[in-house]
């Protein structure tokens, strides 16, 4: 009879333990937060052979009188949890049913279910973002909790490496004092993140001011670096008449064509780099692209000649010099790959090539070759077919902005040469 009374007031008294997900919970009152109880039942003693009511529970799980069953929250024999014993003699119970055996999340951040191999539940949390409306939250924050939205909340939380930036937050995080922590440059405004421990650091663009320097030149970015002579500095209004020399200084141009201008001879450019009809960078100098240098080949972010073929994304190399894609702009027929330079300047593009408007001299493909309009039918986006050729494309080479359908020809990045916007 003593026995019998402890295991009655034990049961009453929430003292069975329930392993969920790897974390171990306390049934009945005072139990973990996570996971409410599925029901109650008196606890008391049964008679020989009958059945006994299980205590209030996590997730069913009771404790049963000899030789009774148990029984699971508020219905009768329900199945244990975790390896309660289910009387003497019965074997440990096991997760069948996640609803009824593991009970119910207190939100909807935190989801339960079976563990298939161990027959045990497992608690998940739902992953970081998901809509939520439980706790006063309106966010799941990754970690099983219904918060506010988090990058705003001004604590610490969910995947955030300071408060409120950085993560999911975005490149948020400050440089100025106090620095906020970082793990990525990703996470910074500045797009800098270095130091013991990682912290936001001032970029490259607040410190890179000195005329003809950039933090954006290709194979360098994020170092302050000096543009390659015969380049414009935009940023710092040196251009038009005025461009950089090889001192990284601002000079009067003299009337020298600067990086991608129209020309004829060397002597037309500032650097005197005269390639394809156009002044281009020299080997040796930073660039954007292929096309943009006086070998048509952009090795690692740096002009240089072509040694074979196989060094050349046109697969053709003369002279250290690479073929000219289709659309590119050309003075004469070798400064192309396919062999041919168009009535308007550009490479005609290879036969064996797959038609594209930006590649196509013409820019028309018709029946997937590149052809001759007839009709603004034949162009892209429906634009003028003038003279047999359509308005170029965004994408397209260019060398002034009366050949684009937008009518804007620009560099594309920096160290690139003009093409339709």
């Amino acid at each position: 009879m003593r026995f019998r009374s402890v295991l009655a007031f034990a049961a009453a008294c929430g003292l069975v333990f329930v392993a969920c997900g790897g974390s171990t919970f306390t049934a009945g009152s005072g139990g973990d937060t996570g996971l409410a109880g599925s029901g109650s039942a008196q606890a008391g003693a049964a008679q020989a052979g009958g059945p006994a009511a299980g205590s209030s529970s996590m997730g069913g799980s009771s404790v049963a009188g000899s030789g009774g069953v148990s029984a699971g929250g508020s219905s009768t024999g329900g199945t244990s949890v975790g390896g309660a014993s289910a009387g003497s003699g019965g074997a440990p119970a096991v997760c069948v049913n996640a609803a009824q055996d593991c009970g119910v999340p207190t939100t909807t951040c935190l989801t339960v279910a079976c563990d298939a191999m161990n027959h045990t539940c497992v608690a998940t949390n739902v992953a970081l973002g998901t809509a939520c409306k439980d706790n006063g939250g309106v966010v799941c924050s990754g970690m099983g909790q219904c918060v506010a939205a988090h990058c705003s909340d001004g604590v610490l939380d969910a995947d955030e490496t300071d408060i409120d930036c950085g993560g999911s937050c975005g490149a948020t995080c400050k440089a100025a004092a106090p620095q906020q922590k970082c793990e990525v440059a990703g996470d910074c405004a500045s797009g800098s993140c270095s130091g013991t421990p990682l912290l936001c650091q001032p970029g490259c663009a607040a410190t890179c001011t000195a005329i003809c320097n950039s933090c954006l030149i290709p194979g360098k970015v994020g170092t302050c670096s000096a543009l390659p002579v015969g380049v414009d500095d935009t940023k710092n209004m040196c251009s038009i008449q005025a461009v950089c020399d090889a001192t990284a200084s601002c000079v009067a141009s003299g009337g020298k064509g600067h990086f991608g201008d129209a020309c004829t001879q060397g002597s037309d450019c500032f650097n005197g780099t005269c390639a394809a009809g156009l002044c281009k960078l020299k080997n040796g100098d930073a660039c954007g692209e292929d096309a943009a240098c006086m070998s048509g080949r952009c090795a690692a972010h740096v002009c240089a000649a072509c040694a074979s073929n196989d060094g050349c994304a046109t697969g053709v190399c003369s002279a250290g010099v690479c073929g000219l894609p289709g659309g590119a702009s050309c003075a004469v027929a070798g400064d192309c790959a396919g062999g041919s330079c168009s009535f308007n300047k550009f490479c005609v593009q290879q036969g064996s090539l797959a038609c594209s408007p930006q590649t196509c001299f013409t820019h028309a493909c018709v029946n997937g070759n590149c052809a001759t309009c007839s009709t603004a039918a034949d162009c892209p986006m429906g634009t003028a077919c003038t003279g047999g050729s359509c308005l170029a494309p965004s994408g397209a080479f260019c060398t002034s902005g009366t050949t684009c359908a937008s009518g804007t020809c620009l560099p594309a990045a920096l160290l690139s040469l003009r093409k339709c916007q």
